[in-house]
């Protein structure tokens, strides 16, 4: 086991000592903040919603539920019962991007918030499916590019976002979208 934390330690220290620039570190934090309790996936679960009706309406309470589940498994129990330190918080760290981020690192929120968030929206969204999971992906490696989790906090977040989306949405099915119905039906 101390291969991996030490191989978890040397990519972090990698993506840190990375040359920032203000572009892609502005990019990161946006990333980032996207992914913050999984806010970015909530939002865009409201827009099909909006646009398709009742149906729609139950798959965006599966995304927001997902989440939801997430978040508090992480937050209050994962977290606290783990209790790993913050990266910044050792000797050695090059730099961090950003405010510091309170609390224990493991499993990464972010991480978790966001494969939630894409689990659970890829069913209500499927023609979108690629778009949520590059987003998910690119939010968990902006947590380490930013210096405030270790790699395995964000692959142990994924993994737990992934499990309680499974549960939360009850492994259902995709939801397609409504058959536009023809104006010539619809006017008899």
């Amino acid at each position: 086991m101390s291969w991996v934390l030490a191989l978890d330690r040397a990519v972090q220290a990698w993506f840190v000592s990375l040359p920032g620039s203000a572009a892609l570190d502005g990019t990161m934090l946006a990333l980032s903040g996207f992914g913050y309790r999984g806010i970015g996936f909530v939002l865009f679960a409201l827009i099909p919603a909006l646009r398709w009706g009742r149906l729609s309406v139950m798959g965006a309470w599966r995304v927001v539920l997902a989440v939801l589940l997430t978040v508090m498994l992480v937050d209050h129990v994962l977290k606290p019962a783990v209790a790993r330190p913050r990266p910044f918080t050792q000797p050695g760290v090059a730099r961090v991007v950003g405010p510091p981020t309170q609390g224990y690192a493991f499993p990464s929120g972010h991480a978790a918030a966001s494969v939630a968030g894409a689990y659970a929206l890829s069913l209500l969204w499927r023609s979108r499916r690629r778009a949520w999971w590059t987003l998910a992906v690119l939010v968990c490696v902006s947590r380490v590019y930013l210096g405030v989790h270790y790699p395995l906090d964000v692959i142990g977040g994924a993994l737990v976002g992934w499990a309680c989306a499974y549960f939360a949405t009850a492994g259902t099915k995709p939801i397609p979208p409504p058959i536009p119905v023809p104006t010539a039906v619809a006017a008899r």
